[in-house]
């Protein structure tokens, strides 16, 4: 993935690919078992804004949905 990064002039000859590849090389840097989790940002129930990172070594669940 990385030499199809730094192919000379993808980025402006396919830009949609450019970015697929760039996110897929994140994916397997930073997303993977055992990687630390990125610091996400959310709120709580009652509107107040936490970080992850405020909950460092404690257990976390994690609990992602959504309606599409």
């Amino acid at each position: 993935m990385k030499k199809l990064q730094q192919t000379p002039g993808l980025a402006e000859s396919n830009p949609r690919l450019f970015e697929q590849v760039k996110g897929e090389i994140f994916v397997a840097e930073n997303l993977s078992v055992g990687c630390k989790a990125p610091d996400i940002v959310g709120k709580d129930q009652d509107d107040k804004e936490f970080k992850l990172s405020d909950y460092k070594g404690q257990v976390v669940l994690l609990d992602f949905w959504g309606i599409w």
